[in-house]
């Protein structure tokens, strides 16, 4: 392959050499450094699905409760909380071992969540839609202990799944049991006794005597369970759960009848923290030894700091809804301005609205969670949701990806070039390639950064969720690939678009984009890894920023924004990577294999290298209307200066005559023309034209009249005979259809005649000094270029005037008469002939002009002009 095919877009210099190296570095360390400083390394699927349920099962059954009938799900998940409180207690490696040691056992950072849900009857609630309503739920440590449990409707006194108010016969046994009579023996008497003896005689009172065997075999009235019978109770039901490692002591306890057996809470302290935190136990307990309720609590003893995560993340907020207003503002003023491709802006609306709604078509939990719909309603359900989702995303990604290009093809169009390319799906080239390979390469630095500066602030804080990826969504690979997409784009173009112009646009300095998009990576929280904002968590999201701020300077938009997907994308699936067990290390495994396909992809179009006729330069509707804008533009400054040089720049002095004329040009440039040619001593020409059309093409048939009339005036003093002339080389050198109005006379300034033809021009009006009334001089004649010879020759006219002292004339353009008004009344001939006949022949010319002129514009009022308004005043003076 030559080297000059791709050596112009590609050229792998030093710093390349150094990325390449610093990547894989930084994915290295992420592979050999993040188990022990990520509390998921302590996380382990002991059990499977199946028989975290059949644990649960077990544990209700031997507290005599019923499961027929209900629905039973289970998952394992984290207590993000907890988490965060062992981290900021241990530190985070040292965490790490606490959870991946037995003694953890106690700790329900992460634990099995079973839950038995019971549908209601579809009969009894007449509609296919039927709901649910939990019955039991119960927590489960790894090993598939007890670690709480929770019977929802027997707190509320529906007792319709317990077994006639189930008799645990061994717990009991516990209750009752002495130092002389142990519980195996109580248990083989109480094997006698009928359930309904002893469901309606156990209670607790601390009142009396606790009851012996013999009371309760030989007696009837109450038998009594009493302090050191529950505790023993307490003991025993402690025994069966994870708790059972800690030393306990009661803290306060309570009697309730909440369905008419006697029931008990009571509260425990353990004696010894653990892993920094002070656990305490709710025990909920019924006399005939049935467990009703189980919870733990877990207090650190030194307080996190959370008002500085509240107030940082009220800030985020904020920051994020000051961008979004900002981007709001500016779109709908770049769109007033037309300056808004609407055509990217819609590619990358429809493509990242479809992403980001169809992580809601494969989401297992929110809304959906739960629902024992038809199938057909879920399905539109999710359909409804996907819509709304991608409809939302979609408008807010039109805005941002709309002004952001136009502010970037402004300032840096060099920076958006990649992704320019690839959004018009020219993806097989030298700089695509290059952008995508630099963008995971950074990714790598990022990642290893962030896994480094994990090594070196232990007291940063790992963010967690609650529900683990692969049961918040059925495919975590594919929901990462598409939410990281599109939560990689927008971050990119807030970070880098949002901030990234505003630094640049207020000082102009390259160098300032890097500490204020680093600023940015810190409010906006952009570390792949989640750290809490901690101090440590500030200084990591700032160093990811400085990475990223150089990566834009030097590089482009679409590096930065592969930087931020592929190290979010290899982060997400932690999960699998770390969890011994997990199901979702398939995902990983696809996650890692999709990111070599894009270092292959990238690398052949690299190889493939760019040529100017392959790959096409994309120039959107906007620009190319701002081109046109630019060049009639320039096309009416010519004709402006075309037209103002054949404009006179000063009046002939002639003592006979008062002179006066002007030409106001429209915001289109006409053909409108005015002169005056010095014949000899005694003869003076004017002329006043107007040529169809307008902008440069009308000055040039301008250029063409000028030069025809300054030759042919000086060969004939019949201003008919010079306008055969105009309009015969007019008519053989100009287009069809164009043509000029204009008048042509010839003053004789010893005499004082006027002599003119007229050529479909508007009429000259004629101002008598003795008279307050005027005339319309219009001669016969056809506009300049409709035919030739002919027709033109014999239907020209002359007219001939005796102007006296202090007579006028005014000669003008349809400018004058054609001027409209708000109402859409035309100013007229008449109305301007009026007016020149009250103003009278006592003014001066250029009064006469300016006069005419203001009442004109008083007419309009403010409409503006539509055409050149141009005027001649000749006037005779008094003294000629």
């Amino acid at each position: 392959m030559p080297a000059s095919r791709n050596s112009a877009f590609f050229r792998f210099s030093g710093i390349d050499a150094l990325l390449v190296a610093l990547g894989l570095l930084g994915y290295a360390c992420f592979a050999l450094l993040v188990a022990p400083l990520h509390p998921d390394s302590a996380a382990e699927y002991l059990l499977t699905r199946d028989e975290a349920m059949e644990r649960a099962e077990a544990h209700l059954v031997d507290n005599g409760y019923t499961v027929d009938g209900l629905i039973v799900s289970a998952r394992l998940q984290r207590d993000d909380e907890l988490l965060a409180d062992i981290q900021h207690m241990l530190g985070r490696q040292e965490a790490v071992k606490f959870l991946s040691s037995p003694v953890s056992e106690p700790i329900g950072a992460y634990y099995w969540r079973v839950q038995y849900v019971d549908v209601e009857d579809a009969a009894e609630n007449g509609s296919r839609f039927v709901s649910t309503s939990p019955v039991f739920t119960i927590n489960l440590s790894q090993a598939g202990d007890l670690l709480a449990f929770n019977n929802e409707r027997g707190a509320s006194g529906d007792r319709s799944r317990a077994l006639n108010d189930p008799i645990v016969r061994r717990a009991v046994a516990h209750a009752l049991a002495t130092n002389a009579v142990s519980a195996d023996s109580i248990q083989q008497q109480l094997n006698a006794v009928p359930d309904s003896t002893l469901r309606s005689r156990l209670v607790f009172d601390f009142s009396g005597p606790a009851a012996s065997m013999s009371t309760l075999l030989n007696t009837e009235g109450p038998a009594r369970i009493d302090s050191l019978g529950m505790i023993q109770l307490a003991r025993h039901l402690l025994a069966q759960s994870a708790l059972s490692s800690l030393s306990w002591t009661l803290d306060d306890s309570q009697t309730a009848r909440p369905s008419g057996t006697q029931r008990m809470r009571i509260q425990l302290r353990a004696d010894t923290p653990l892993a920094g935190q002070q656990v305490s136990a709710e025990l909920g307990m019924s006399a005939t030894g049935v467990l009703t309720h189980l919870s733990a609590t877990y207090e650190p003893q030194v307080t996190r700091d959370t008002a500085s995560t509240t107030t940082l993340t009220f800030v985020r907020v904020g920051v994020y809804v000051v961008l979004v207003v900002v981007f709001i503002v500016l779109f709908f003023r770049r769109m007033v301005a037309r300056l808004i491709d609407f055509r990217s802006a819609g590619i990358d609306a429809v493509v990242l609205g479809i992403m980001f709604g169809s992580i809601w078509l494969l989401s297992r939990q929110g809304m959906f969670e739960g629902l024992y719909w038809p199938t057909w309603a879920l399905l539109l359900l999710r359909v409804v949701v996907f819509s709304f989702v991608g409809i939302f995303t979609s408008l807010f990604v039109f805005i941002l990806s709309g002004v952001t290009d136009s502010f970037a093809r402004d300032r840096f169009p060099s920076k958006i070039r990649p992704l320019v390319l690839l959004r018009h799906g020219q993806v097989h080239n030298a700089t695509v390639g290059s952008s995508l390979l630099r963008g995971i390469l950074i990714g790598g630095l990022l990642i290893g950064l962030v896994t480094v500066m994990l090594w070196l602030f232990d007291g940063a804080i790992v963010r967690q969720a609650e529900v683990m990826v692969s049961d918040a969504i059925f495919r975590p690979v594919v929901g990462d690939l598409l939410g990281g997409t599109a939560i990689s784009y927008i971050n990119a173009l807030l970070l880098c678009m949002g901030f990234g112009m505003i630094a640049y646009g207020s000082r102009g300095n390259g160098w300032v984009v890097v500490p204020i998009v680093a600023l940015g990576a810190v409010l906006l929280q952009l570390s792949p890894a989640g750290i809490h904002m901690t101090w440590e968590g500030l200084a990591i999201n700032a160093a990811i920023g400085l990475l990223l701020g150089l990566a834009f300077l030097k590089w482009d938009l679409f590096t930065v924004l592969m930087a931020l997907f592929s190290s979010t994308l290899l982060w997400s699936q932690k999960e699998g990577l770390l969890i011994t067990g997990a199901d979702s290390w398939i995902d990983g495994l696809l996650a890692i294999l999709l990111l070599i396909s894009l270092v292959i992809f990238a690398v052949l179009g690299i190889v493939a290298g760019e040529e100017t006729r392959t790959v096409k330069e994309y120039v959107p509707e906007y620009v190319t209307e701002m081109a046109g804008q630019e060049r009639v533009k320039r096309e009416l400054e010519i004709a402006y200066q075309v037209q103002a040089s054949f404009l006179p720049r000063s009046m002939p002095r002639i003592s006979a005559l008062d002179l006066a004329g002007m030409c106001l040009p429209a915001n289109e440039v006409g053909g409108d023309y005015y002169d005056y040619i010095e014949l000899d001593e005694r003869y003076l020409a004017v002329v006043i034209g107007d040529v169809s059309g307008k902008g440069i093409h009308a000055s040039f048939f301008m250029t063409l009249v000028k030069g025809i009339l300054q030759s042919a005036a000086r060969t004939s003093r019949s201003p008919a005979d010079v306008l055969r002339q105009l309009n015969h080389l007019f008519y053989i050198n100009v287009p069809s259809g164009t043509f000029i109005t204009l008048i042509y006379g010839v003053i004789d300034i010893k005499t004082g005649t006027f002599t003119f033809a007229r050529a479909g021009h508007n009429p000259a009006i004629l101002l008598r000094a003795n008279s307050t009334d005027f005339t319309f001089l219009q001669p016969a004649g056809m506009a300049v270029g409709f035919v030739d010879r002919g027709l033109f020759d014999s239907g020209i006219k002359e007219e001939t005037v005796h102007l006296a002292p202090g007579d006028m004339i005014v000669l003008y353009t349809d400018g004058f008469s054609e001027s409209m008004n708000t109402k859409r009344e035309l100013y007229g001939d008449e109305r301007l002939a009026t007016k020149a006949a009250h103003i009278g022949c006592s003014r001066s010319a250029s009064a006469m002009l300016r006069m005419l002129t203001e009442d004109v514009y008083h007419f309009i009022e403010g409409m503006g002009r539509a055409d050149d308004m141009t005027m001649m005043v000749i006037k005779r003076r008094m003294d000629a």
